[in-house]
């Protein structure tokens, strides 16, 4: 049991500590905590502590969605207990939905950019258009217009800005 707790003390932040010295003691310590002593009298067995053994080691690394499936399918068939794979499915479970939910992020961004790039377009089209449909007559005659009014407005200025208090003396 010690052996298997320090396996997963990386992820469980839990040692432990064994005396086989009379009384058999199991210490669990928390890192940076303290510990919690476990008094196992005589041997460890399922009767006596309530846990069960493992056909496998405990998982250090990590292994795939179907790699733990099909473990699990296994020992539900050899009639084992499950109880170890319900933490690594939730964990499956978890890691699915944030990745569906980085991927639906992603995927409302490119609908956003696309909604963009055809309100760009549809601007694009209704200045071509307006180019190719300009009557050239009506726009000369505008443009004419426009600078008969920019040359009156300079020449107004021109002549207020000559103009001081002097003047008027």
């Amino acid at each position: 049991m010690r052996d298997a707790i320090n396996a997963i003390s990386g992820q469980t932040g839990v040692r432990a500590e064994s005396n086989t010295a009379p009384p058999d003691t199991l210490t669990l310590t928390a890192v940076g905590g303290t510990g919690v002593t476990v008094n196992i009298a005589g041997t460890a067995t399922t009767a006596n502590t309530g846990l069960t053994t493992g056909a496998t080691a405990p998982v250090t690394s990590k292994r795939s969605v179907f790699e733990t499936l099909d473990l699990l399918a296994a020992d539900l068939e050899a009639g084992k207990s499950v109880d170890r794979y319900i933490t690594d499915v939730q964990l499956a479970m978890d890691n699915v939905i944030e990745v569906r939910t980085t991927v639906g992020g992603r995927l409302n961004s490119i609908e956003e950019q696309q909604t963009v790039n055809e309100d760009l377009k549809l601007n694009l089209e209704i200045h071509r258009s307006e180019e190719r449909d300009l009557d050239y007559t009506e726009a000369i005659s505008r443009f004419e217009s426009q600078m008969t009014a920019l040359q009156a407005a300079q020449q107004a200025y021109v002549k207020v800005k000559g103009l001081s208090l002097f003047n008027y003396l």
